[in-house]
């Protein structure tokens, strides 16, 4: 038996070796460029909540990464010189996307499989309206670890993408098919996730999940979701039932 779970990576979710020694703020890259007026530097830290997050833009600043946080910024760049503030959002998260997932591969790891199987998640933040009014054209990348209600304090270096992830960030399901972590609380938990041909479609994804979970999921019962990735294929994910 199974149940599917609708999940998506939140747009609204960015170097290795880097990430595992720490990163230290940087500079934008362009010092004195109008473009980067009010940008927090790369691999500063912030303490916001999720729904903080899904504001366009915050005023807050950053804070000591050494203290609590919940979000690393992973990188700092420019729109493309055709597009402003006022362009459509389409084409301004398409822009976004070609920077915030891979600087986050950079620090976290880029196994997609692993990735779809963790909490990680990526985020970004326009400038204020006072800061484009003085020509901020910057967006910044980070990355942080959802549960379902909340963002979890983040450690000083991130633990990187792996097979056996921590409970702190490898992903579960509530009850309510909810994403969190497996350090909350859960009836769920992610066993493994493959790559999948063709296009998503539900029946698709049905028969793929049906093919393959049963033989990677330590319950009868199993649940599966799926995530489109660019190419003529998508991830399937397979969780397993838990008694938390």
């Amino acid at each position: 038996m199974h149940r599917t779970l609708r999940t998506t990576v939140l747009t609204a979710v960015l170097l290795l070796v880097a990430g595992l020694l720490g990163i230290l703020p940087t500079a934008p890259a362009v010092a004195g460029d109008a473009g980067y007026y009010g940008a927090p530097p790369t691999g500063s830290c912030f303490d916001l909540t999720l729904r903080q997050t899904r504001a366009p833009s915050t005023s807050e600043a950053p804070v000591d990464c050494t203290r609590h946080h919940t979000l690393l910024v992973t990188a700092v760049a420019l729109l493309p010189e055709e597009l402003d503030w006022g362009s459509p959002r389409s084409e301004i998260l398409a822009a976004v996307r070609t920077i915030c997932p891979p600087a986050q591969g950079s620090v976290i790891g880029r196994n997609q499989l692993q990735l779809y199987r963790s909490q990680y998640l990526w985020y970004f933040f326009a400038p204020t309206r006072a800061q484009q009014a003085m020509g901020a054209r910057w967006f910044d990348c980070l990355t942080g670890v959802a549960e379902d209600t909340k963002l979890t304090s983040l450690p000083l270096n991130l633990t990187p993408l792996s097979s056996r992830m921590p409970d702190d960030i490898a992903r579960c399901v509530t009850a309510a098919l909810h994403s969190t972590t497996c350090a909350d609380t859960h009836a769920w938990r992610s066993s493994w996730a493959f790559y999948a041909r063709g296009r998503a479609t539900a029946a698709a994804v049905k028969r793929a999940a049906d093919r393959t979970c049963p033989a990677h999921v330590t319950s009868r019962r199993f649940l599966y979701s799926h995530w489109d990735v660019p190419g003529w294929r998508y991830i399937v994910g397979c969780y397993s039932k838990t008694s938390r």
